[in-house]
């Protein structure tokens, strides 16, 4: 028996997998909001002056001046409403994008499912750092924890998506003490390494031709994470920054559950409506490079602009492998499946920034900026799990500080995403072919579909304490 002809379940177990970092974040994985401040003005690698420089540029946190305490919610609303094509959709064969891969593909654009949106739509992206010089002049020792990946989304267990998801639930911590030194007035170096954590929960819809399953899904893993960065000043005024974040290897150990099974579908307990195997799944969180300018027209106002290169084409496919191979047998024919693999395609991106500060008056700070961002996922692999897009959007935001130390910052991004139309895709639940050799999708499962007008807002709220 061919290794994929496993009922679409190999599908379900890596889908739960993807699900996790994409839902947590705008594009890609993430869209780096990461405190209040930077969210504000977008472009901050270049002048990364307080402690989210930790995630930022590591180097940036001699910017800081004695002992700094950040903490920062964004919150997120995602205006999301995924549309499946529900017409005639071709027989699996090799896709246009890429042959090797097999699609299928509808030309029915105009028979729609009704749409589905996330409930709850909303997700918090939490921060915490800290720094301080301890009497070192030259010297500044930080230490953040935050959360980039971090969100929860429903949707109807009888929608058009079920066979994709209905619930997932993602949530990361990343803990990173980090040192950066100041040698010369025009050069600055940080660097940082610490544990990373993630734990992930799935639900979704699977089909058994005979009947609809529900697979629930559990993991959990730890790794670390480490990074540098490093501040150059030329001139007076302008500022060079680049920064390094390392790829993060996640090894998540699980549980997946397989419920509502035909009667006699678990060979070696036929009276079992229910499976459960451990398994283990490797992921990567892809590296990340960052280059910022900045000039300082003078204390009052400044602007500056952002790159980042990510390395996406890490993520080419997620591999599982099960502690137990199982057997199912539905309409007498006997599926085994353990080691497992699915492949996601995507690509190396950027995201470019543009962003700038102004001080009318010293106590008080206006912030504006721009953000473009690109999408890594391909259309044949797009689904509801990984609902990412290109997009823009821009941001204003305001600090007040006020005479005993207290700073309050407030910042609210908009971000609009490009239309996705999806007609061919790989994404389906794969059953064997009862009426021949192969494997065919199973009726309702395949993925294509479109999203039009998905806006996503956020709203960023900071305290800070400056001592």
């Amino acid at each position: 028996m061919s290794r994929r002809n496993n009922l679409g379940l190999q599908l379900v177990v890596l889908s739960c997998l993807l699900a996790a970092p994409s839902v947590a974040r705008a594009g890609g994985f993430t869209i780096p909001l990461v405190g209040t401040r930077m969210a504000g003005r977008m472009a901050f690698v270049g002048y990364a002056d307080d402690t989210s420089a930790i995630y930022h540029n590591p180097s940036g946190l001699m910017l800081t001046k004695g002992y700094r305490v950040d903490l920062s919610a964004t919150g997120i609303y995602s205006g999301t409403t995924y549309k499946r094509y529900n017409g005639a959709y071709s027989q699996l064969g090799p896709c246009t994008r890429d042959p090797s891969r097999t699609c299928v593909t509808t030309n029915d654009t105009n028979s729609l499912a009704d749409g589905v949106s996330p409930d709850p739509p909303f997700g918090v992206l939490p921060y915490a750092g800290f720094s301080g010089d301890f009497g070192f002049e030259k010297w500044r020792f930080g230490l953040a924890v935050l959360s980039p990946h971090n969100a929860t989304g429903a949707f109807p267990p009888n929608g058009a998506q079920q066979y994709q998801t209905i619930k997932g639930t993602v949530f990361t911590v990343f803990v990173l003490p980090t040192v950066a030194w100041q040698p010369t007035k025009w050069l600055a170096i940080g660097a940082q390494i610490g544990p990373a954590f993630a734990r992930i929960a799935y639900k979704r819809t699977q089909s058994l031709l005979v009947q609809d399953a529900e697979v629930d899904l559990s993991a959990f893993a730890a790794s670390f994470a480490w990074g540098v960065g490093v501040t150059v000043g030329p001139f007076a005024g302008l500022r060079i920054g680049i920064s390094y974040s390392s790829a993060t290897f996640f090894g998540f150990d699980g549980t997946v559950t397989l419920r509502n099974l035909p009667a006699g579908a678990i060979k070696d307990d036929p009276n079992a409506t229910s499976l459960t195997r451990d398994g283990t799944a490797d992921f990567e969180f892809p590296r990340i490079l960052r280059f910022g300018l900045n000039y300082r027209f003078s204390d009052r106002f400044d602007i500056g602009a952002d790159m980042y290169w990510q390395n996406y084409a890490v993520y080419k496919s997620i591999k599982i492998s099960l502690a137990q191979e199982a057997t199912i047998s539905v309409l007498g024919r006997d599926v085994a499946f353990k080691d497992l693999e699915e492949p996601k395609d995507s690509k190396n991106v950027i995201a470019l920034a543009f962003g700038g500060r102004f001080s009318p008056i010293k106590s008080l700070d206006l912030r504006a900026g721009f953000i473009y961002d690109q999408s890594p996922y391909p259309d044949d692999t797009y689904s509801i799990l990984n609902p990412d897009h290109d997009k823009a959007g821009y941001s204003v935001g305001a600090s007040y500080r006020f005479g005993f130390g207290l700073e309050i910052s407030m910042a609210f991004i908009h971000l609009i995403y490009f239309d996705r139309v999806i007609t061919e895709t790989q994404i389906c639940q794969r059953v064997p072919n009862i009426a021949g050799a192969g494997e065919v999708c199973a009726s309702n499962t395949q993925a294509g579909g479109e999203v039009k007008g998905k806006n996503v807002l956020l709203l960023g709220l900071q305290a800070s304490w400056l001592f």
